[in-house]
């Protein structure tokens, strides 16, 4: 299989797993609220603990691993994130788990930096959001994903803001229901405190699937965009005062977008 078109998480779970080996063998303003009464623009999918279900089949002599308190027999198919049995030729020791942890760790590394993302932008402290979207379909309530990371950027003067997520899930098909979710959760047009325009199609300019959705609610107007790599949703969150003078500092949404998930693919792409 070519390199590139393996799934992002399987990639970062084979990278974590070569770091844990290698230890082994040497011994600002935050859009953020999709809750119902929001008064904020809003953020997509909340990410909580799950188990990956990217399953590979298991050897039928290795030992039994355990998740948790539950004894997984080595005859059953396993999943990626439960074992990565992979051996060290040099020690022959073996990495057993990789933890949602450890996955996150690694996922942290493909986030836009704030130089990446315009100048006068610093770094801000990111808060994992809730779970609703604005239309009030809970994404990752029914497609659970297996690691949540994310970064918030911010540009103190005029008050500009840049939160970007990346949810990885257990299987390209999760990842594609959950960003499908996700596209209808910022479809309704207005709830009681947000005005979201209607999702407009960037793949084209993003080279992925994905949307752009403007909100507005309070005094902060922002922009949205929901993009799907692989077997992740990549999210990226614009926003700025109301009324406020436009700076030349702002971030496109697009560009940067495409700068993130740029990164992201050189990451694929090896």
């Amino acid at each position: 299989m070519r390199r590139n078109r393996t799934p992002l998480t399987a990639l970062l779970l084979a990278a974590t797993s070569l770091v844990a080996l290698s230890a082994c063998s040497s011994n600002s303003k935050s859009i953020a609220s999709t809750t119902s009464g929001a008064t904020t623009p809003a953020t997509t999918t909340a990410g909580t603990a799950a188990t990956a279900k990217t399953t590979v089949p298991a050897t039928t002599n290795a030992p039994a691993t355990t998740r948790g308190d539950t004894t997984i027999a080595a005859t059953t198919p396993q999943t990626v994130a439960d074992t990565v049995a992979e051996t060290s030729p040099a020690t022959n020791e073996t990495a057993t788990t990789i933890s949602r942890q450890q996955l996150e760790t690694a996922l942290h590394t493909l986030l836009l930096t704030p130089q990446e993302v315009g100048p006068n932008f610093v770094l801000d402290t990111f808060t994992t959001p809730p779970g609703s979207t604005p239309c009030g379909i809970n994404v990752d309530g029914q497609v659970p994903s297996i690691a949540l990371t994310g970064t918030q950027i911010v540009h103190p003067n005029p008050d500009l803001a840049m939160i970007e997520e990346i949810r990885g899930y257990g299987s390209t098909a999760e990842a594609k229901n959950a960003y499908d979710l996700a596209t209808t959760g910022f479809s309704c047009g207005k709830t009681d405190t947000l005005t979201l325009g209607n999702p407009t199609d960037v793949s084209g300019d993003l080279k992925v699937p994905s949307i752009a959705v403007t909100v507005s609610g309070g005094d902060v107007d922002g922009v949205i965009v929901i993009a799907l790599v692989t077997d992740a949703i990549v999210v990226f969150q614009f926003q700025s005062v109301t009324g406020a003078p436009q700076s030349p500092d702002a971030p496109n949404p697009i560009d940067v977008s495409a700068a993130g998930l740029a990164k992201i693919q050189k990451f694929i792409d090896g």
